[in-house]
């Protein structure tokens, strides 16, 4: 069984250092969102950009604020170019 929101909040409070998965929908580029409706039936759900959150940051891999492809940080769940959908705990790092 899947847990329920607050079962999550609570394991990611009492965490040291929680480990959360970002999900989001590819939403400011135009070409995204153009492919996502066809891509949605294909690939069970879309096209989708992830981060990992830990620590207070979000990272992720893609187009950076600063126009540059690499790795990049910012506020978790904020990620500027594409449409934050859901966080999933995957645990904590420190045990």
């Amino acid at each position: 069984r899947e847990p329920t929101d607050a079962e999550v909040e609570k394991m990611v409070k009492a965490a040291e250092a929680a480990v959360i998965l970002n999900v989001y929908a590819l939403g400011n580029v135009q070409v995204a969102r153009t492919l996502q409706p066809a891509t949605r039936s294909v690939l069970s759900g879309g096209v989708l950009h992830v981060a990992v959150e830990i620590c207070g940051m979000e990272w992720s891999y893609g187009w950076s604020d600063t126009d540059e492809i690499g790795i990049f940080s910012h506020e978790p769940r904020k990620c500027p170019q594409h449409r934050f959908v859901q966080a999933i705990y995957l645990g904590d790092c420190k045990k």
